[in-house]
C-alpha cells in the first residue's frame, strides 16, 4: 500500500468560523503507554479496531521508576499546542510547557468518543474500519517481539468484541471509525527487545507516534466525547476543538505519559535515551494478561554516547502494537 500524506492542508482558520465553514483536516496524535488492538480487524479473539491506554496504578505488581525515584504514574491526557488548536471551553485544562503553550485535560477512566466518525451502526454492530499505511509497520508489535504470548490477552484491557476494558486495568480507551492510520516520529537511535534469555528482536527504529487522520468530523471543528468507561464514577464530558488562528489543521494529541515527559512529548523531542531504556513496556506488555514482565527495550548507543539519568531523559514509553496486525 502507498503511503497517503498526512495531515495535507487546504483551508485556512481564520477565528470564528462562518455558518459555511469549510471542512478543515483534523488529525489525533497518540503518544506513550497506548496499545493498539486489532486495527486491521483480522483477530477473531479480540473486538473492534480501538487503542487502550494502559492503566500504571497496581497493575500487576510493576511500578515505573525514573532512574532509580519514587515510583511514577502515567497520566491519560488530551492535550493541544495553542498554535494550531483551540478548545471552546478551557475549564479542566492545566497548562503546560514553555510560554505556557499546551494545554493538558486528565482523562483518567474515560472512553473517548469521535463525534461524527461512527463505529457502530444503527443496531450497534461494529463498522470500523480504518485504513492503515505502511509506516504503521515500524510500531513496536508484542507479536513480534513476544511470541510466545501471541493471542493471550487480559480482557480487562483487551476487551472482546461489543465489550469495554476495565476501568481499574485501563486508563483510557477509544474505538477508531473509517479514518487512517500510521505510525510516525522514529526514535533517532535503534533498540533491542531483551529479555531474561537475551533479545528477542533484531535492532530498529520504532516510531514514537500514531497518527490518526482522513477521519470523518464536524467540517471545521472536532468534537471529542468523553464518557466513563462502565464502573467508573466520572462524568461525561464533551469537548470541542478547532483550529486556531493562521492554523490549517485541528491536531489533538491522546497520550498517557508521566507528567515530566508530558511537555518533551508535546514539543516532539528526542531525549537521550535512559540507561534503563524502556523499562515500562512491562505495563504494555501487561495486555497478555500473564502477569510476566516479558521483554523490554533497549537502546543501542554509540560508546562514547552518554545515556540520560534524569526526569528530562527519555524513555521509551510506546506505543505498540497489542495484536498481530500489518504490516
Amino acid at each position: 500500500m502507498s503511503e497517503i500524506p498526512i495531515g495535507s492542508v487546504s483551508d485556512e482558520a481564520t477565528g470564528p468560523p462562518a455558518a459555511s465553514a469549510v471542512e478543515i483536516p483534523a488529525e489525533i496524535v497518540f503518544v506513550g503507554l497506548c496499545s493498539f488492538l486489532n486495527v486491521n480487524r483480522q483477530n477473531p479473539k479480540m473486538g473492534e479496531p480501538s487503542v487502550v491506554l494502559v492503566g500504571t496504578k497496581n497493575h500487576n505488581g510493576h511500578d515505573h521508576t525514573h532512574g532509580g525515584d519514587e515510583p511514577k504514574e502515567h497520566i491519560p491526557f488530551i492535550g493541544f499546542d495553542v498554535r494550531k488548536t483551540r478548545v471552546d471551553d478551557e475549564d479542566g485544562f492545566s497548562k503546560k510547557g514553555a510560554e505556557n503553550m499546551f494545554r493538558v485535560h486528565r482523562v483518567a477512566g474515560m472512553e473517548i468518543i469521535i463525534e461524527s466518525d461512527p463505529v457502530e451502526d444503527a443496531d450497534g454492530n461494529p463498522i470500523g474500519a480504518p485504513t492503515i499505511l505502511d509506516s504503521y509497520g515500524d510500531v513496536a508489535k508484542r507479536d513480534e517481539y513476544w511470541p510466545a504470548m501471541k493471542n493471550e490477552f487480559d480482557p480487562d484491557l483487551v476487551p472482546e468484541k461489543g465489550k469495554k476494558p476495565n476501568p481499574k486495568k485501563a486508563a483510557a480507551f477509544l474505538r477508531f471509525g473509517s479514518g487512517t492510520i500510521a505510525g510516525d516520529h522514529l526514535s533517532p537511535e535503534e533498540w533491542v527487545f531483551k529479555d531474561g534469555d537475551g533479545e528477542t528482536s533484531p535492532p530498529k527504529k520504532y516510531a514514537r507516534e500514531v497518527r490518526y487522520s482522513r477521519f470523518p468530523h464536524s467540517g471545521d471543528k472536532l468534537v471529542l466525547r468523553l464518557k466513563p468507561l462502565p464502573g467508573h464514577p466520572g462524568a461525561a464530558k464533551t469537548l470541542t476543538f478547532r483550529a486556531a488562528e493562521g492554523s490549517e489543521t485541528i491536531e489533538v494529541w491522546i497520550g498517557n505519559n508521566v507528567e515530566s515527559d508530558i511537555a518533551p512529548t508535546l514539543f516532539r523531542m528526542d531525549l537521550r535515551p535512559r540507561e534503563t531504556g524502556g523499562e515500562h513496556f512491562v505495563f504494555l506488555n501487561a495486555t497478555a494478561g500473564n502477569g510476566l514482565t516479558g521483554p523490554v527495550p533497549v537502546p543501542i548507543l554509540p560508546d562514547e554516547e552518554p545515556v540520560g539519568t534524569g526526569d528530562t531523559d527519555g524513555g521509551y514509553c510506546g506505543p505498540h502494537n497489542g495484536s498481530g496486525g500489518p504490516p
